[in-house]
């Protein structure tokens, strides 16, 4: 049974998707990536925080890394069956590279965005790398902010909570469990089970949010989704990678500013994100990957499919008791 859904998985269901995906993308998307219409992950500050902070509320935003859409729905059932509270669902289009340095910079707060010489993404003059900078990030847009790792919350307890977001408006918290597991060669295979890890500690985290220090506002998004699968990958599920200059690259895509005509891929202009540039992010058509010494092909990112770039963004209001 379990070879079955996989062979129906990977080789009809998403063969076939990003087959026809990927000739969308290349007929409407390589210079003007946003769909017109769709909400943007690089406006995601604008959209779905800056209304709480207008209206001086609190808000608590949550980015667990690799929660790709389809395991949002299912945390979805799970938040309103077991958090005192109501939680919806959207989406937003993700951007390219579907890698969490671009992710986690598309969440923040900024004016100005720069992609530096050693290959580092500076928002307002600070690099967006880390929670210690991102706050530092989100300090520029409030007075009353904090970012945090979920790492540095397990042990908390309730007069931590408070000592920690007592008197803060605009709260970070970052959670990594999917990724976590996926991106380790070891540990890619047990990517199911960091989901299902991952959706309890989320729902804890929402319940000790409420229960210590309050929250009506939580908003629960992700930096990019993956592919996966558990078979075996073989030749021709691969593609070298070309001799050309790239500033960075993963199994799922390069950013050069030489990219055209590249057999089997798509190169997407990165203006969208970065303002005036020549720089493209090369990715590869359908599923494939590109050739990359060692294990850890089977869980991958960074290319435009829609499993990668389909981002979900909760809206979670708690219910006060009576």
């Amino acid at each position: 049974l379990a070879a079955k859904i996989e062979n129906t998985y990977t080789h009809w269901y998403l063969n076939e998707l990003s087959i026809k995906w990927s000739a969308a993308v290349q007929r409407e998307m390589l210079e003007d990536y946003p769909l017109v219409g769709i909400k943007q992950q690089k406006d995601f500050y604008k959209d779905f925080v800056s209304p709480f902070i207008r209206n001086d509320e609190r808000i608590f935003v949550i980015i667990s890394d690799a929660l790709r859409y389809e395991a949002g729905q299912e945390l979805l059932d799970l938040i309103n069956k077991e958090a005192r509270g109501v939680a919806d669902i959207e989406f937003m289009q993700g951007v390219i590279p579907s890698t969490t340095k671009y992710g986690m910079t598309s969440l923040l707060p900024r004016e100005n965005l720069l992609l530096n010489d050693k290959g580092d993404l500076i928002v307002d003059g600070i690099s967006s790398q880390g929670t210690v900078n991102r706050g530092k990030i989100i300090e520029g847009y409030n007075d009353n902010t904090r970012a945090i790792s979920y790492l540095d919350m397990i042990d908390m307890r309730r007069v931590d909570y408070k000592e920690a977001f007592g008197g803060k408006k605009l709260i970070y918290i970052y959670h990594d469990a999917i990724d976590a597991a996926g991106e380790v060669a070891l540990t890619e295979r047990e990517v199911f089970e960091a989901t299902e890890r991952a959706f309890e500690e989320l729902i804890l985290l929402i319940k000790n949010l409420i229960n210590h220090v309050s929250a009506t506002n939580i908003v629960i998004t992700a930096d990019h989704g993956f592919i996966y699968r558990r078979s075996q990958l073989t030749e021709i599920d691969k593609i070298s990678r070309f001799n050309i200059e790239t500033i960075e690259a993963g199994r799922r895509y390069m950013l050069s500013k030489i990219g055209d005509d590249i057999p089997d891929t798509l190169s997407i202009s990165m203006e969208y994100l970065l303002g005036a540039t020549k720089l493209k992010a090369i990715v590869p058509k359908g599923m494939i990957r590109y050739k990359v010494q060692g294990a850890g092909a089977n869980y991958v990112h960074g290319g435009a499919s829609l499993q990668e770039i389909v981002v979900p963004v909760f809206r979670f209001k708690s219910i006060r008791k009576d």
